[in-house]
């Protein structure tokens, strides 16, 4: 059996030293705002599982490496909204200054560390914390995942809340990096929020792996410095992924689980189709895009369900009778042929 730890990671935060592959030009992107003369924020948009929580994580590991000379102007932190212990306001404030000051980058005697300690987090204490390290010349990047979390509760975050943290962007004293499925300016729609929070910075649509980014990952190699994948694995894994960030991951990971288990390819593949539903495909995009249509939208998204699955129970129904008709001789091979437009092997 073979015993090598498996090289490929799918669906799970990537540690400092562990394998992250591609998303050069994004970083870059994300780098370029932060040095621009007013920082601007950043809302990166893209479908469930292509890589927009890792991007984060990520970046928040290792900006500093990207920003040599000027790693004392910024401290970047990673926040799931997810995580807030209590959804309130001022929980979400002390959620950003406790991580703030757990960064390596503030010492616990700095001023910036004391800026932080507050006992009541309001607005304007909030405020006024972030404008201390704003004198002081640092600015806290926060990359904000599951914002869909906060979105959801209008009571607690309201156009109040937004525009606060609007007001700190366009002050140069707060930058955002937020990952989201859409465009911010679709949920304000949807939750009816009317601050213009929601039209600042900039949008930057995360896409599926370059040519470069798929050979790099296909080439990834094991413990003992050997190709992780043989050259058919390789060709497996591409025409099973293709190259969208997850999938391709995934296919890579159960082939090589495969073989250390001492299992198949067929095995593998199994493996994969069982966690590949995780990703949207085309017919959950259709549904989304039909439910969101105002006013008719949950009625039609209704409908064609229904449709669906009648459509899918006569297809069953047709099936059985056909075979059933067919193994009691009333019909013959000929006619289940034509039935079913099997295609014709002699021509």
């Amino acid at each position: 059996m073979n015993r090598e730890a498996n090289p490929f990671v799918a669906a799970s935060k990537i540690d400092f030293d562990g394998p992250f592959i591609g998303r050069k030009d994004d970083l870059k992107y994300i780098v370029l705002q932060m040095e621009a003369a007013q920082p601007t924020s950043i809302n990166i948009v893209g479908d469930k599982k292509l890589g927009k929580s890792c991007l984060l994580y990520r970046f928040s590991q290792v900006w500093e490496h990207h920003l040599i000379g000027k790693s004392d102007k910024y401290v970047v932190i990673y926040l799931s909204c997810e995580n807030v212990l209590e959804s309130h306001e001022n929980s979400f404030y002390q959620h950003i200054a406790e991580n703030l000051c757990a960064s390596s980058h503030v010492a616990k005697d700095s001023e910036l560390f004391a800026a932080m300690q507050v006992d009541d987090w309001t607005r304007e204490n909030f405020n006024r914390a972030i404008e201390k390290w704003k004198s002081l010349g640092v600015l806290p990047v926060l990359c904000l995942d599951d914002i869909e979390s906060l979105l959801r509760n209008k009571s607690e975050f309201d156009n109040g809340f937004y525009d606060n943290l609007r007001y700190l962007m366009t002050g140069s004293k707060l930058m955002l990096i937020i990952a989201s499925l859409k465009k911010l300016m679709v949920y304000s729609k949807k939750y009816n929020l009317t601050s213009s929070f929601f039209n600042a910075g900039h949008t930057h649509y995360l896409k599926h792996f370059n040519e470069e980014d798929v050979e790099k990952l296909l080439n990834t190699k094991d413990s003992s410095g050997k190709l992780a994948l043989c050259v058919a694995e390789q060709h497996l894994a591409r025409r099973w992924g293709n190259k969208h960030p997850y999938l391709l991951q995934l296919a890579c990971f159960c082939l090589f689980k495969a073989k250390q288990l001492d299992e198949d390819r067929d095995w593998a593949y199994k493996e994969f189709k069982n966690q590949k539903d995780n990703v949207p495909n085309y017919k959950d995009k259709l549904w989304n895009w039909l439910g969101n249509i105002p006013w008719v939208g949950g009625y039609l998204k209704k409908a064609f369900n229904f449709i669906h699955d009648w459509f899918g129970k006569i297809i069953t129904a047709m099936f059985i009778i056909t075979v059933i008709l067919f193994a009691t001789g009333i019909v013959g091979w000929d006619e289940v042929e034509k039935f079913f437009l099997l295609p014709d092997k002699t021509g």
